[in-house]
């Protein structure tokens, strides 16, 4: 009997690439972004398979997870994206860097929280634009647009109160008072207002003045308004 001759294992020819999606996952950069570098800066640069899909050599890898370190870090993708990995490297390198974040999806609330005391709007702008780009839509919402709102949202409870021209100041705060009058902050002021109008809340329905916040004489019409109701300010 003749023997068969043994068949060698057929060779994968997409073997050692990824897809855009296995890219994605492995480096923590969403698809869409991906996308739009290589749209605009052409780079990364897939290869094509006849059907038209992307794929990307797994070294790749290491080199985008090395661009969004730097993202983080302040860089722009225009800048850093056409360069080498030995030039990411020299860059990660220089003084001052050493010891931050290597995840590089991970949301450090402080930089964007020193912004907000400092009132820094174009500081707290690029902090979140760089994150926006790193992280896509959906997981810059979830991971740092409403962990900075809860963040601020927690300093206000804590007693954080923002004075203009000084800055957030710590005040004494009571954690639970009756609320006796409602004030809606406004600038369409009548002149003669209602005396009767109130707003209902949880089932009660209280008292409801209109003060222009932005008037010097808005504490005083506050306290006036307790008084004339017979409760204490």
């Amino acid at each position: 009997m003749k023997e068969k001759p043994s068949r060698m294992p057929a060779t994968d020819p997409d073997e050692g690439l990824l897809t855009i999606g296995a890219l994605a996952k492995a480096t923590r950069i969403p698809v869409p972004t991906l996308r739009t570098w290589e749209r605009r800066y052409r780079s990364p640069r897939p290869t094509r398979k006849p059907s038209g899909h992307r794929l990307y050599p797994v070294g790749l890898v290491a080199h985008l997870q090395k661009v969004a370190v730097l993202l983080d870090r302040g860089h722009r993708p225009g800048e850093i994206l056409p360069l080498t990995s030995e030039q990411l490297d020299s860059l990660l390198a220089l003084p001052g860097t050493a010891g931050m974040a290597a995840d590089p999806r991970g949301v450090d609330l402080g930089e964007m929280m020193e912004a907000v005391r400092q009132f820094d709007r174009d500081a707290l702008i690029g902090v979140l634009r760089r994150k926006l780009i790193r992280l896509g839509p959906l997981p810059f919402l979830q991971l740092c647009a409403g962990a900075l709102m809860v963040e601020v949202g927690a300093a206000w409870h804590a007693g954080k109160l923002e004075i203009r021209g000084i800055g957030i100041v710590e005040m004494d705060r009571v954690e639970n008072v009756p609320i006796g009058l409602l004030v809606e902050l406004t600038s369409d002021i009548q002149r003669l207002p209602d005396d009767s109008r109130e707003r209902p809340i949880l089932g009660v329905r209280l008292p409801l003045i209109s003060i222009d916040a932005m008037t010097a004489s808005a504490p005083s019409k506050v306290a006036l308004a307790l008084d004339r109701m017979g409760l204490k300010f």
